[in-house]
């Protein structure tokens, strides 16, 4: 049995609440965590794991 779409006016609180979190409003920030650039930056020059036969597994060096 299809169900009917969601109206305007029950997504408009989820779209608000999405926002609220991309602007990092939802919970109090921590000043002392690691900015995303840094982060970013910082994932980027790491070694990524691969896949083999047993599973996920860091590649050797």
């Amino acid at each position: 049995m299809p169900t009917a779409p969601r109206s305007r006016s029950r997504s408009r609180p989820i779209q608000r609440r999405i926002a609220k979190a991309f602007r990092g409003e939802l919970v109090p920030q921590d000043p002392n965590d690691e900015p995303a650039e840094q982060m970013l930056a910082r994932l980027a020059n790491t070694e990524a794991p691969t896949k083999g036969k047993r599973g996920w597994r860091k590649k050797d060096a």
